[in-house]
C-alpha cells in the first residue's frame, strides 16, 4: 500500500496499474463493474439512486490526489 494523501489507495474499488515505464496509476473500477456488484457506501436509496446514475462519468484514472469521492468504501483491515 502506498502513503500518498489520496484515498484512493484505501478504497475498495481502486487497482493500482503500473505502465512500462514504472509509472502508477490508480484505476477505479466503478464505472467498470457492474450494478449488482457494485459496492456502495452506506447511504439512503434515494442518493444511491443518484450515485448510481453518475457513476457512468466518473473518471477511469480520477485526478490524484483524491481528498474525497463519493464512491469511497473503506478496504478491510486484513488481520
Amino acid at each position: 500500500m502506498n502513503d500518498s494523501k489520496s484515498i484512493c489507495w484505501q478504497c475498495v474499488h481502486h487497482r493500482e496499474v503500473v505502465s512500462g515505464k514504472g509509472s502508477v496509476f490508480l484505476l477505479c473500477r466503478v464505472s467498470q463493474t457492474d450494478e449488482a456488484d457494485l459496492i456502495l457506501p452506506e447511504i439512503d436509496a434515494l442518493l444511491k439512486t443518484e450515485l448510481l446514475s453518475y457513476r457512468s462519468r466518473w473518471p477511469k484514472y480520477p485526478p490524484q490526489p483524491l481528498a474525497i469521492c463519493p464512491f469511497f468504501v473503506e478496504l478491510p483491515v486484513s488481520r
